[in-house]
């Protein structure tokens, strides 16, 4: 499974991104008290706030399986995941 990050732009992510690099793991974190989603999932790369998963990809099985993704491009609109 691979997807792009949501919301990366309204993070620090732009302040950071020049410590990302292809091939950092990320933790996906389950967000239930989320206001807008309780399924929220948010995404974490060096213990930073970079986003969340895509809404439509919160229940898919890598991500309730708590599988593990890593960095798979980071440009200056985001980054891309894909599952290791």
């Amino acid at each position: 499974m691979e997807f792009r990050v949501a919301g990366s732009r309204f993070t620090l992510f732009p302040q950071i991104k020049h410590e990302i690099t292809e091939g950092d793991l990320c933790d996906l974190i389950p967000e239930p008290e989320n206001p807008h989603d309780s399924c929220a999932v948010v995404v974490t790369v060096k213990g930073h706030f970079v986003g969340y998963v895509p809404q439509a990809l919160n229940l898919e099985d890598p991500i309730i399986e708590g599988k593990p993704f890593k960095v798979k491009r980071v440009d200056d609109f985001g980054l891309e995941l894909t599952e290791i």
